[in-house]
């Protein structure tokens, strides 16, 4: 489990691995994607890749807890 903080919550998000710790610059992913659930944008990994920045806060409520439509997903 990694425990994320955010503001004041904590919150737990179940990993399988973690590669390691990287300092990013977020891009915006422009109106196509813009206000998906979950995505704050996409940033470039050190070694050229493209990846999804996921909005873990944006997932959960001000208790921490998944919102409901997420609950099950996975």
């Amino acid at each position: 489990m990694v425990v994320l903080h955010i503001g004041h919550l904590r919150l737990g998000c179940l990993a399988h691995e973690v590669l390691g710790r990287e300092d990013v610059i977020i891009k915006p992913l422009g109106p196509l994607c813009e206000g998906v659930p979950g995505i704050a944008g996409a940033t470039v990994t050190g070694d050229g890749r493209l990846a999804l920045v996921m909005d873990l806060a944006g997932l959960a409520d001000a208790h921490g807890q998944l919102l409901p439509a997420l609950q099950g997903v996975g």
